[in-house]
């Protein structure tokens, strides 16, 4: 499998990882977004690279995770497939805002 990170106008593919039904990406990354990012939406889409299909995608809208980080929060991939998850880690930060 391997999983491709889409937020605004940045995406990213992680590794592919082969001979496994439980993929650790172990990805991360940093945006550097606009002033619109709150309506932005955090897209992961995990496809099945030795089949050529889709196992699932999540989107998350950036502005839920304004003071909420998610901490290894599992999530459906698939409504079909309620087996089928991703376990997720994601936050907001503002490495330039006024700090008092």
């Amino acid at each position: 499998p391997q999983a491709i990170i889409t937020v605004a106008n940045y995406t990213k593919e992680t590794q592919i990882s082969k001979n496994t039904q439980q993929a650790s990406f172990n990805h991360g990354e940093i945006f550097m977004l606009q002033s619109n990012w709150k309506s932005q939406i955090l897209v992961i889409d995990v496809q099945d690279t030795e089949k050529g299909k889709p196992f699932g995608k999540v989107q998350i809208p950036l502005s839920s995770l304004e003071g909420k980080d998610k901490v290894q929060d599992l999530i459906g991939l698939n409504p079909g497939q309620p087996s089928i998850t991703l376990t997720l880690s994601a936050s907001i930060r503002f490495p330039f805002a006024n700090r008092n």
